[in-house]
């Protein structure tokens, strides 16, 4: 019983985490998009994308972040 609880902690726990990430991200890009230019933020960004997914060593790189919430 308390293995099962401590799993339904580490769980929601781990959605937490997840989701306050995200929110400092968006945060962050908002503070970014304000302050510069929103535009050639957006360009970076489609840049740095297209630089992971063009290296064909990146793939599985690319693949083992999406599980901790990165990509």
């Amino acid at each position: 019983m308390v293995g099962l609880i401590a799993l339904i902690f580490y769980w929601l726990g781990s959605y937490i985490l997840l989701y306050l990430s995200r929110v400092r991200e968006y945060a962050a890009d908002a503070f970014s998009a304000k302050y510069t230019d929103a535009n050639l933020l957006a360009d970076a960004l489609i840049k740095i994308a297209m630089g992971i997914l063009s290296t064909p060593g990146d793939a599985r790189l690319v693949k083992s972040t999406r599980y901790i919430g990165v990509a």
